[in-house]
């Protein structure tokens, strides 16, 4: 749930949204046991940065593991198979994530519930329905909310709000009320005075014309 959340997050904020190299899978970053698995020149340099500063070695590759570009660029897991379906060859230029077994392209076409299926709709909800001139070229306003909750509102001929539970607790929403355009999740709970947002919950709705 939280990759949809996260790709709810960005992807109806104004500007082009970028997909990013398996984030439509929820591909994860890699987490590397030695400094001879990166292929960033910048995660190296780091590296050895935090060594003459005084870390160790493991301290400075926790460092790089957190913040390497690298996590971003390891190969795209089209399948199952020993290389994810990336490349022929035996070892691809970087090393695969490790869960390519359960997230890969194949897999998730065929899965209704999938990331990959969510990112679908969350295209064709942007740029193929009667809302898009407002999520595309729609004013943005932020809306005021509890510090594990952000929301905002997307205002043309119509008011979009997008509302994203980052946290891993249940939150009720009051005075939220429309048609729901978009949920990560497969049900929602109403409640008398609103909504209750399950953890890493997101909502796209059309908010209602008398919802002061």
């Amino acid at each position: 749930m939280g990759a949809k959340a996260l790709g709810t997050l960005f992807f109806f904020l104004r500007g082009t949204p970028f997909i990013y190299q398996g984030q439509e899978l929820g591909m994860k970053n890699f987490k590397r046991g030695t400094i001879a698995d990166f292929n960033d020149v910048s995660s190296i340099d780091n590296y050895q940065r935090s060594m003459l500063e005084g870390y160790t070695s493991q301290e400075a590759l926790e460092f790089v593991n957190q913040r390497s570009r690298d996590n971003s660029r390891t190969p795209f897991q089209w399948n199952s198979s020993e290389t994810a379906g990336f490349s022929e060859s035996t070892v691809p230029w970087l090393k695969l994530v490790g869960d390519h077994t359960t997230v890969n392209a194949r897999v998730q076409l065929e899965k209704e519930d999938s990331v990959l299926c969510y990112y679908k709709k969350m295209i064709q909800l942007r740029n193929k329905s009667k809302y898009r001139e407002t999520l595309i070229y729609g004013e943005f306003v932020p809306m005021n909310t509890t510090d594990h909750i952000i929301a905002y509102e997307r205002i043309g001929r119509e008011t979009i709000q997008v509302i994203i539970n980052l946290s891993n607790q249940a939150s009720l929403i009051e005075g939220l009320s429309g048609e729901i355009l978009l949920n990560n999740y497969s049900e929602i709970t109403y409640e008398k005075n609103g909504l209750t947002l399950q953890p890493y919950q997101a909502l796209v709705l059309r908010k209602e014309e008398n919802n002061g």
